[in-house]
């Protein structure tokens, strides 16, 4: 990160001692101002940024250059608020680019090129603080006109996901897992969330499905959910909520479906699921796989 100039450190001494003054005349509340709790400080040409939240950022707690491009995280100094609630802001000069409120922070990759466009990206992460919801996250290529990158959310957010150079060619792929299902037919601990792949289209510039170009990378689930489905023969495994055992056959059902492999996916299901009901059941894993962002066929 780059160190504060010596006039910038002149200023956090000037900050600093004028905050003092007016915390001792009981004023501090009346002219807070912005102070980089790393050394740094923002542009005088930036402002805080104004954010509809009961916990408002008001000093920076990390700043980063990529180029021209200025990436600060914002945290909040009130005691109340989560201890993960950040705001993110990608400046330009005088202009905001970027304002993204209950960010986490940015991404390992940020700064790096992970689309190949010669650019760097900036990576937020975002977690709007429920119990395993709601994942996101931003992609911006810093391009000579800021571009940001579509990159579709989990289905029902509970997921999050990283950048991973799968085929090392030096473009990233997003690593995640579809929570399509999640709740559908029994508590989400056990629904199946299955691993998903999305890879960079540069022409439209977005990341989109592709699990199915890495079938290795379901070798290993469907070797386990194998022997779990396997259960559901011989009277074990977990009943969902209609007293079917959906949730013990579907993550088998998924892997095969995401690898690439239909034929086995519906064998699978044949195989391990003996109920009156299964037409129906594959009609509805169907029409959610069709609505999945996530989901895509060979």
């Amino acid at each position: 990160m780059r160190q504060g100039t010596v006039k910038e450190q002149e200023l956090i001494e000037r900050i600093v001692s004028q905050y003092l003054l007016l915390s001792l005349a009981g004023l501090a509340g009346a002219a807070f101002v912005a102070v980089a709790l790393s050394g740094a400080v923002q542009a005088p040409e930036v402002g805080i940024p104004v954010v509809d939240s009961p916990w408002p950022p008001s000093a920076v707690e990390r700043m980063e250059r990529y180029g021209e491009y200025v990436v600060r995280i914002w945290k909040s100094l009130d005691e109340a608020a989560p201890s993960f609630y950040r705001v993110v802001t990608v400046d330009l000069g005088d202009a905001r680019l970027v304002c993204v409120d209950w960010a986490t922070g940015l991404g390992k990759l940020s700064g790096q090129d992970i689309d190949g466009s010669g650019h760097p990206n900036v990576i937020i992460e975002s977690y709007s603080g429920g119990a395993h919801c709601c994942f996101a996250t931003f992609v911006y290529d810093l391009a000579e006109t800021l571009l940001p990158i579509d990159l579709p959310a989990s289905p029902g957010g509970n997921a999050a996901g990283e950048f991973v150079d799968l085929d090392g060619d030096s473009v990233f792929e997003f690593r995640t897992c579809d929570d399509s299902f999640a709740y559908d037919y029994c508590c989400f601990a056990g629904s199946p969330c299955v691993p998903a792949v999305l890879v960079y289209d540069s022409g439209q510039r977005r990341y989109a499905p592709k699990s199915y170009a890495y079938p290795e990378l379901y070798r290993d689930p469907i070797r386990l959910d194998t022997e779990h489905a396997k259960l559901t023969l011989t009277g074990g495994g977990d009943a969902g909520w209609d007293g079917t055992p959906k949730c013990d056959v579907l993550p088998l059902v998924l892997d095969y479906l995401y690898s690439g492999d239909p034929e086995a996916a519906w064998d699978a299901l044949e195989t391990y699921y003996l109920f009156s009901d299964r037409d129906a059941f594959r009609a509805e894993i169907e029409a959610v796989l069709g609505a999945s962002p996530y989901f895509a066929t060979p």
